[in-house]
């Protein structure tokens, strides 16, 4: 316990000192490289707890020197015949060592005194610094106190003059002159501030403001950026505006991926404050950020196996694949020369929902190709179809994973199989978890099987949600319009859209409206009550299997023939 998170602060020090190694980060500034390079258990501190490592980091080699100098004259002259007074100050010197009482003036100052009663009496005429010394101290201190007090009753620009070497006389000055338009004197006296502020984040944040006042948005964003680029757990307002700065200059694209650097360091905090949490969800869904706009969007785990623990029906095992795909192989992101690669997207009857991963209706399909290339014209040796599909996915999440993981394997054909365009899950999965309680309770979960409700926590949630949708009159179409534009920005070549129901109007104009869209709708197929589990409206094998075969033979006719 003795050396209880010393470790990690010890750490923070070296990598500062590494840093900047000549003069470090400041006196009193050691708080800056401990945001910087703070570990996962959050702990950001004004001092490193040892105050030789505080001494290397805040002042760099050349004033560590001076330090490690002063401390060979102070023992040089140590009387050891002074026990209490030289056992006191090893005392506090080795507590120096492992704890912040050093930083508390007057620990320090008694640190001092004790060294000083602990020398020997030189009792040879000299001349005294001290008194020199004491009259440069009182008039400092005099001259910072007469200066904050002119800023503070208004009259900066005297305080300024007098004592400077403040940041609120600073700050007022720099308002004071932009209030009196002296834009360009305002703007020289900023470049100076910015070279004597030794980079703290007060400083940084009032001239990134400073800047943007005046319309330079390079500028605010380069102070605000150093403020963020400095510390892993920057304050949420300063991240906010260097994503508006950065996606004005720089694109959408440059901003998303800067705030998703943060984004896991921040969900560290989540679980400590729900309201800090729900603001960053929030933040994330409005602004639409890549990777993060969507709070229940979940991406199943790698190189493992679900299995289907309902027991209505029957037990069925999913192998995930080295990227968390329902497929029997691993596919390799560059594709192999002479490979014909279809990607498929979708929601739970795409995924193979209650069936094995080997008896869904895509594995079929490659199986088909595999087994009768020779039927199909292109120039090809070997067809390799990618399953990302996942159950309980929505448009947005199938899109989501689109982007995530399937544009790295570079398609030459999409399938995207979906079948509900009304769910939202953003809206609708929140809803959920007031039935999760339903799924923990086999009486409970029973007694709603009986009445033929066979996922009670999901088709009671759905009822309200769509009374939800009703009520508040949320823009579903247009919601889903957004995901099918957003997916054809992503992606740019062939597509084969597949719907078992009828398609709205809305959803085929859409699709129709870009180019190289085929749409595939065996409305014969969810009439057929063999293709379906008896008590829920999920694809059984046989029904997968001819779906295979229907999907076959459109691609072969109707896509690959005339496109390939």
């Amino acid at each position: 316990m003795f050396f209880s998170g010393r470790p990690e602060y010890f750490k923070q020090a070296i990598l500062g000192f590494l840093e900047k190694p000549f003069f470090g980060w400041g006196l009193g500034n050691f708080i800056y490289s401990s945001q910087k390079y703070v570990g996962e258990n959050l702990q950001q501190v004004l001092s490193a707890l040892n105050l030789p490592l505080t001494i290397l980091t805040e002042v760099g080699v050349f004033g560590f020197l001076s330090f490690i100098f002063f401390l060979f004259l102070l023992f040089k002259n140590i009387n050891w015949q002074n026990k209490p007074f030289y056992y006191l100050f090893f005392y506090l010197s080795l507590n120096f060592l492992t704890d912040y009482t050093y930083s508390i003036y007057g620990m320090f100052l008694l640190w001092f005194l004790l060294a000083s009663l602990s020398m020997n009496d030189n009792k040879k005429k000299s001349f005294s610094f001290y008194p020199f010394v004491s009259f440069v101290v009182t008039f400092f201190i005099f001259l910072k106190l007469t200066g904050q007090i002119l800023t503070l009753v208004g009259y900066p620009n005297y305080g300024f003059y007098l004592f400077s070497f403040n940041h609120s006389t600073f700050q007022a000055m720099l308002d004071y002159q932009l209030k009196t338009r002296k834009i360009e004197k305002a703007q020289q006296l900023a470049n100076n501030y910015y070279q004597l502020s030794l980079n703290s984040s007060s400083s940084l944040s009032y001239l990134s403001q400073f800047w943007q006042n005046l319309g330079n948005k390079e500028k605010a964003l380069f102070f605000a950026q150093q403020i963020t680029d400095n510390d892993k757990f920057p304050s949420f307002d300063t991240l906010k505006k260097v994503y508006f700065l950065k996606k004005d200059l720089e694109g959408k694209e440059k901003a998303d991926k800067y705030f998703m650097k943060f984004f896991e360091n921040f969900k560290t905090t989540f679980w400590l404050n729900e309201s800090f949490e729900n603001e960053v969800w929030q933040f994330c869904f409005e602004n639409n950020i890549v990777g993060c706009r969507y709070r229940y969007f979940y991406l199943p785990p790698k190189k493992t196996i679900e299995k289907n623990k309902n027991q209505n029906f029957p037990k069925v095992i999913y192998t995930l694949n080295n990227e968390g795909f329902n497929e029997r192989f691993n596919y390799p992101i560059n594709k192999e020369k002479d490979v014909f690669r279809i990607l498929v997207i979708g929601d739970a009857n795409t995924f193979g929902f209650l069936v094995n991963t080997k008896d869904n209706w895509v594995e079929k399909l490659e199986d088909k190709f595999k087994n009768q290339n020779s039927k199909v014209k292109i120039n090809y040796k070997k067809v390799e179809i990618i399953n990302l599909a996942y159950h309980s996915y929505d448009l947005a999440y199938q899109v989501e994973r689109f982007h995530q993981q399937g544009l790295k394997y570079k398609p030459d054909l999409v399938i995207w199989m979906s079948n509900n365009f009304s769910r939202i899950n953003e809206i609708f999965l929140p809803i959920t978890e007031k039935y999760a309680w339903i799924e923990n309770n086999p009486l409970e979960k029973e007694k709603y099987q009986k009445q033929g409700i066979n996922f009670p926590s999901w088709e009671l949630a759905y009822e309200e949600y769509q009374k939800k949708v009703k009520e508040e009159k949320i823009d579903v179409e247009g919601y889903q319009k957004e995901k099918i534009k957003e997916f054809f920005k992503l992606y740019k070549g062939s597509l084969v859209f597949i719907n078992l129901y009828d398609i709205p109007d809305w959803i085929k104009e859409t699709l129709l409206s870009y180019p190289d869209v085929y749409i595939f709708n065996p409305k014969d197929f969810s009439q057929n009550d063999d293709y379906y589990y008896e008590k829920v409206k999920a694809i059984n094998p046989k029904g997968h299997e001819a779906l295979a075969e229907m999907i076959y033979e459109f691609l072969v006719e109707k896509v690959l023939s005339s496109e390939h």
